[in-house]
């Protein structure tokens, strides 16, 4: 029976990655089934086994990359770290994932340019949801750091906080329409710490 589990939690991790690719080359609108089935090596029956529709398995996909986000979120915030640098390090949690991580890196791009939102109603839910979770704890942060003094004085943690969830969404967006301008973990992570050195006193 465990060796059931795992080679059927083997497989639908193997049609999820499958599914992510054909996504990104073909576009959400213009894939089927039978192509994740076929690109996965697969019949279409295996793959219904596991999903209903391709609706589905996106969905799959969203939850993947967004529940491992909001736990290294969790981490960070559970920590006894001063709250300026919990808010370096819920920024770190970005940039290593666009700039090293290819599959993540892939789910950005499919769900940013390669899948239409009003077709898919989770999509827009899971962009916002995510969003507004690591805006509320990046404003939360800053009220502490204006408590302990680190905030520097007259800043407003509501507009900070929009601002580097702003400057993040940025970069992102930035690493696929100016790639020879934000292809560099390096120069992304210079436009972050030159926001914070204007805010923070560290």
């Amino acid at each position: 029976m465990r060796k059931t589990k795992e080679e059927a939690e083997k497989t639908r991790k193997r049609i999820l990655k499958s599914a992510l690719n054909v996504f990104l080359n073909n576009g959400y609108s213009k894939t089927s089934l039978t192509d994740i089935a076929k690109n996965a090596g697969y019949t279409r029956g295996a793959v219904y086994w596991h999903f209903k529709n391709k609706s589905e398995i996106l969905e799959n996909l969203i939850s993947k990359f967004h529940d491992r986000f909001s736990c290294e979120q969790s981490d960070i915030l559970e920590s006894p770290l001063d709250p300026a640098i919990k808010i370096v390090e819920m920024i770190n949690i970005n940039l290593p994932l666009l700039y090293n991580d290819k599959e993540f890196r892939d789910f950005i791009e499919l769900t940013w340019f390669k899948t239409e939102i009003d077709q898919h109603k989770g999509l827009l839910e899971g962009k916002t949801a995510i969003t507004q979770m690591f805006n509320d704890a990046i404003e939360n942060l800053l009220r502490e750091a204006s408590r302990t003094g680190s905030l520097k004085k007259g800043v407003d943690p509501e507009i900070a906080a929009l601002s580097i969830t702003s400057i993040i969404n940025g970069i992102y967006r930035g690493y696929f329409v100016l790639p020879d301008k934000l292809r560099s973990e390096k120069k992304g992570r210079r436009i972050i710490e030159n926001y914070l050195n204007q805010i923070i006193s560290f």
